[in-house]
């Protein structure tokens, strides 16, 4: 938000940068005020560089919701619009549609949700769900009515479910839409979501031997590309026991064969944040190929398991050492001279 892109760009200002009118300013009062945001923010960077950028506390269900990959926005629309008095109002009911997620792999069927609102009981509704590559129909599916139990016929909700879609042609990004066709007392009425269905060319083949060096849970992770270049790993380091989310996790790493490891580390600093010695789990992970030779695109890694079990440790094998970033404290140092009052 504009809360961290500010924090953000006054981080990264130099000496050089700094506003030369805080100390010249005829305003004192506007001069504390800038001083004390200057404290403020150098204050929540002091926090943030406490943990690398790649193993990072997962305090807040928000901060989850950052860090989950594939995630699919729902469309939605009135089906009318009408001029009264002079505004714009919707008129009659709304329909929405979400898919399950936004990428899928050859082999898995797209599973959608379609939703309709503010019907009347004497309405008649039918959905058919479609798939459509380059405007051309390509499979087609009669929705399945998932939620009327007679007391609410103001809301349904109909399931769409699509089998594997592998053997149908796509691009190398494998865009496709996935189309809600309502038909309402005899009116039909679509809603589209753009999917991807695209190709892969690595995949996460499983988890290594999992070990704490220094000040680190190691965490390898087994792969196989036929696209040697940089590779991405994000994933998220869950409690087994409690199914709670404690640390995000990434490593962005070149690979020059078609087989090796990528090594995700949580800090212990990170860990005995959030209080939790383990066993852990890793989930929601994602797997990329990033924007080098020869095609200069991300492209997509397929991942082998929704879960991987994770050996925790006591925090007393770890070298209880705090993270430094140099560059990083560099830059709070300056922040705390631009907030200092003396």
């Amino acid at each position: 938000g504009v809360e961290a892109q500010s924090l953000a760009e006054t981080a990264n200002m130099s000496p050089d940068d700094a506003p030369l009118a805080i100390e010249d300013r005829n305003d004192p009062f506007e001069g504390r005020e800038v001083k004390y945001r200057f404290q403020q923010i150098a204050s929540h960077f002091a926090q943030e560089i406490k943990y690398p950028t790649f193993s990072r506390p997962i305090h807040q269900q928000q901060d989850l919701v950052e860090y989950l990959p594939n995630r699919a926005v729902q469309s939605s629309r009135p089906i009318n619009l009408d001029d009264v008095d002079g505004e714009i109002q919707e008129v009659g009911p709304r329909i929405a549609l979400k898919t399950s997620k936004f990428n899928y792999y050859p082999g898995e069927p797209v599973v959608a949700v379609a939703d309709v609102t503010g019907i009347q009981a004497r309405n008649s509704v039918h959905v058919t769900g479609l798939v459509r590559v380059g405007g051309q129909i390509v499979a087609k599916n009669q929705g399945v009515i998932r939620s009327d139990d007679g007391s609410n016929h103001a809301h349904q909700q109909y399931s769409l479910h699509f089998d594997d879609l592998s053997n149908i042609p796509v691009s190398d990004q494998g865009d496709m839409d996935v189309v809600a066709e309502f038909t309402i007392d005899g009116n039909t009425y679509a809603i589209t979501s753009l999917i991807r269905y695209p190709k892969t060319v690595a995949s996460i083949e499983g988890l290594g031997e999992v070990e704490v060096e220094g000040e680190y849970l190691k965490i390898p992770m087994q792969v196989t590309t036929s696209a040697p270049g940089l590779h991405a790993i994000k994933a998220n380091l869950y409690a087994a026991d409690l199914g709670t989310p404690l640390v995000h996790l990434n490593t962005v790493e070149e690979l020059n064969s078609e087989s090796g490891v990528l090594l995700l580390k949580a800090h212990i600093a990170a860990l005995k944040n959030m209080g939790h010695e383990g066993p852990y789990e890793l989930r929601d992970l994602s797997f990329t190929r990033g924007a080098s030779a020869p095609k200069y695109t991300v492209e997509q890694g397929l991942v082998g398991a929704s879960t991987y079990p994770v050996a925790g440790f006591s925090f007393s094998e770890y070298d209880d050492v705090p993270y430094i970033d140099e560059s990083a404290q560099s830059r709070l140092d300056f922040l705390n001279q631009l907030g200092s009052t003396h």
